[in-house]
Parts: structure tokens; C-alpha cells; sequence
């Protein structure tokens, strides 16, 4: 009987921490999307208030600094503050008396949900065994939360949340194979339904037809091209590429290297994508071989899904930009893509990008009719979809593991999800132009 009650104290004192966990990474997250934002706000206790406003930050107890607590009380503080004629004093994002609401609901519904997930996970593998998977998960969320929230606020999305994701992805695809939310890849190996294979190698071995199996030189060299190949259309797409053909081919081509040789950006993308290379030798070098999955194939996923995920969501930019005549999609949203396809693998980015458009669509006419802004973030969309499909990722993966096997269908759900969010996008802009002229 001792043992028992010895056992629900463990289960609920490890409850009651998993849920501190959650709503401390949350008020982080609040703080940072605060901080990093295109207009920085001070609705975290944590942020330092302009000298202008150092006699206000006297009147927040520490007690702000707690999370889900704090929202509360610096709601009280900015109802004194209204109350007693001192709105002058009130800094940026305390403009509507409700800005408590939304950091006190994040970081509220961010530690139930982990909590959730950990006991959905510890159901699997017990405590002990929930928590490196679940600290995937809360690192991943972390990211997509920040993401979402500043693109919420500003229509913009910081590479200082994708890029390191990004990588983070990767390196946890190879470090972490047994954690980590990538689904088990299946590559088709010709036209045929069914001919395919799980591991990276055999599929070079087959690409290539190279006798000897998958452990030759010729595969890991081939293996180790496919890594720089994908690293270095990764890396090239963080740099400034700004092409201005209206000022002519040669001047255009002239300014861009230029401001490419001249950037800071550039020497920092550089070092980065040294290392990456120096990493894929490395994982080539030690990683496992053999017939079963192994942390190299792990690792050709993740890049294969960071691959797929920018090219998809930077085609619907081009697009966008060419048949609609506006900017479709933002930069952000391509790395945000690309972060989230290293995470989850080309399969798992390949559904996000099929049933985003979905939430997408059906936000953006309910905002419509509660504001009329001129844009609709959709970075809070592929967030979205990427939690709905790793929280039901094992039965997505056992009901379209067939599908997956087949590589016309690769094509037509990539093709069908490229097209849907095509649609959405021109619908919402009739459904916007529609409406304004009915005003006017």
C-alpha cells in the first residue's frame, strides 16, 4: 500500500514539474517574442522598460515574473494606472486593456499541452522513457509557438527562431534517432507501388546501381553529395538576394554579388555551412550501417524534409507573386517550412503543407469579418498542422503508409497542397476585394 501512494507522489510530483517546465518555457517564449520582435513590447514582466518608464517598473512586484500569475497582475497594474489618468506612463503593448489575456492563455494552454503530451508519451514508454522524446517535443513547440506568435503581431518571422531550429532538427535526426518525431522514411525506388526502401543507403545503392551493397565508397561518397548539395541550397537561400533587373542584367548582377561579398551576413552563413559540411564527414564517418534503420538514414530524412519543405512553400511564393500579383508567402514562412520538414521529415512536411491551407482558409474568412487587416499571417497555420500531425503522427503514418509507397501519390498530394494554398490565397484576396467594394 506504501509503495502505492509512493508511486502517485512520484507520478504527481513529476506532473506538477512537467507543467512548471511548460508554463516557464512559455513565459521565455513571451519574452523573447516581446524582445525580438519588428516593434519590441513590454507586455513580459521580464523585459527592462525604458529609462522613461524606470519610476513604472517600481510598481511590478516580482510576483510579475511568474508565469500564468504575472499576465494577472500586470493586468491589475495597468487598470490602476488607467484609473488613476497615467496612461501616458503605459509602454508599448498595453494598448488594449485585454494585452494580459494573450500571454496569460499561452503560457496556460502551452504547460496543459506538454503535460498532455507527457503523459501520452509516458503511456508508451513510462516516465523514465517519456522524457527525451518529450524534450524533443517541448523544443520543437518552443519554436513553432515563438514563431507563430511574432508573425501574429508582426507578419514577419525571425530567423533567430528557424535557422538554429533548423539545425537543431538535424542534429537531433542523428544524435537522437530513437526521440526524435521524424516518421520512418519510404523511398520510392522506381514506379512501381511497393518497390521501396527505409534505409538511405539502399536507396543510393539503387539510384546508382553500385554493386557491392550499401556499405562501398561509392555510396557514402554519393551520400555525402546529397548532404552538401541540400546544406549548401539551404545555407544559399539565408543570404541576401536581392535582384533588381529593372536596373539591367549587368548592373543587377553587378550590386548583387557585391552586397553578397560586403554583408555580414554572409561570412556568418559561410562559417555555418562550413561546419555542416564538416559534420555530414563526420556522420558518414560513424554513423551505423546495416539493413535496419540507422542514424544516417535519420539524418537523410531530415535534410531531404528541410529540402522539400523550402521548396514547396518557396514555389507557392513564386507563384503567388507572378499569377496573384502580390506576395503570397513571406521569406519567414519558406525557413519556417524548411525548419519544420528537419524536424518532422519530407512525409510529416508533405501533410503539414497539405492541411495547412485548411486552417488557413477557415481563420482567415472568421478574422475577416472581426478585423480588416491587409494581411494574414501563416506562420500560425503551418505551426498548427505541424502539431495536429505530430500528435497523430502514428496514425497518419498507418494509414498513409501505402499511400507513401507510391510515388505518383508523392506527386499528387505535393501537386494538391501546392494548388489548395494557391486557391486559398486568391480566394481570400476576391473574398477581401469583394468586400471593399461594398464598402466603397
Amino acid at each position: 500500500m506504501g509503495s502505492v501512494i509512493f508511486a502517485a507522489n512520484s507520478g504527481n510530483a513529476v506532473l506538477i514539474t512537467v507543467f512548471a517546465i511548460g508554463a516557464f518555457a512559455a513565459s521565455v517564449a513571451n519574452y523573447f517574442v516581446d524582445k525580438l520582435g519588428w516593434v519590441p513590447r513590454y507586455r513580459s514582466a521580464w523585459r527592462r522598460f525604458p529609462r522613461e518608464l524606470s519610476s513604472f517598473e517600481k510598481e511590478i512586484s516580482w510576483s510579475a515574473k511568474l508565469p500564468i500569475v504575472g499576465p494577472i497582475i500586470l493586468r491589475h497594474v495597468s487598470r490602476k494606472l488607467r484609473r488613476d489618468k497615467r496612461v501616458h506612463l503605459l509602454p508599448v503593448g498595453w494598448e488594449s486593456p485585454c494585452f494580459w489575456l494573450r500571454p496569460f492563455l499561452t503560457e496556460l494552454i502551452f504547460a496543459l499541452f506538454l503535460s498532455w503530451r507527457f503523459i501520452m508519451l509516458s503511456a508508451e514508454g513510462g516516465f523514465v522513457g517519456a522524457f527525451a522524446p518529450w524534450g524533443i517535443e517541448l523544443v520543437f513547440f518552443w519554436l513553432l509557438l515563438c514563431a507563430s506568435l511574432v508573425d501574429l503581431d508582426d507578419y514577419v518571422i525571425p530567423d533567430s527562431f528557424t535557422i538554429p531550429g533548423a539545425v537543431l532538427g538535424i542534429l537531433g535526426a542523428f544524435f537522437f534517432t530513437s526521440a526524435t518525431p521524424l516518421t520512418p522514411t519510404f523511398l520510392p525506388l522506381s514506379l512501381e507501388p511497393g518497390d521501396t526502401t527505409q534505409s538511405a543507403r539502399a536507396f543510393i545503392v539503387r539510384l546508382l546501381e553500385v554493386r557491392g551493397g550499401g556499405d562501398s565508397l561509392a555510396t557514402t561518397r554519393a551520400l555525402f553529395i546529397f548532404f552538401c548539395l541540400i546544406w549548401s541550397f539551404w545555407s544559399a537561400a539565408l543570404l541576401d538576394r536581392r535582384f533588381y533587373p529593372r536596373l539591367g542584367i549587368k548592373k543587377a548582377t553587378l550590386i548583387f554579388w557585391r552586397r553578397i561579398a560586403r554583408s555580414s551576413l554572409t561570412r556568418v552563413v559561410g562559417f555555418v555551412w562550413i561546419l555542416g559540411l564538416a559534420f555530414f564527414f563526420y556522420a558518414l564517418k560513424t554513423g551505423d550501417s546495416g539493413n535496419s534503420l540507422t542514424s544516417v538514414d535519420y539524418l537523410f530524412n531530415s535534410l531531404l524534409g528541410l529540402f522539400v519543405g523550402v521548396v514547396l512553400i518557396w514555389g507557392v511564393r513564386i507563384v503567388g507573386r507572378v499569377a496573384l500579383g502580390v506576395e503570397a508567402m513571406g521569406f519567414g514562412d519558406v525557413i519556417l517550412t524548411g525548419m519544420i520538414g528537419a524536424y518532422i521529415g519530407w512525409q510529416g512536411v508533405l501533410i503539414v503543407f497539405f492541411l495547412a491551407p485548411f486552417f488557413g482558409l477557415f481563420f482567415g474568412f472568421i478574422r475577416h469579418f472581426f478585423s480588416s487587416g491587409p494581411q494574414i499571417p501563416y506562420g500560425p497555420f503551418l505551426a498548427l498542422a505541424t502539431v495536429v500531425y505530430v500528435v497523430f503522427r502514428d496514425e497518419f503514418s498507418e494509414s498513409l503508409a501505402s499511400w507513401f509507397e507510391d510515388p505518383i501519390f508523392i506527386l499528387g498530394i505535393g501537386a494538391f497542397g501546392f494548388v489548395a494554398l494557391t486557391l486559398a490565397l486568391f480566394t481570400l484576396r476576391c473574398v477581401k476585394a469583394f468586400f471593399r467594394r461594398e464598402a466603397n
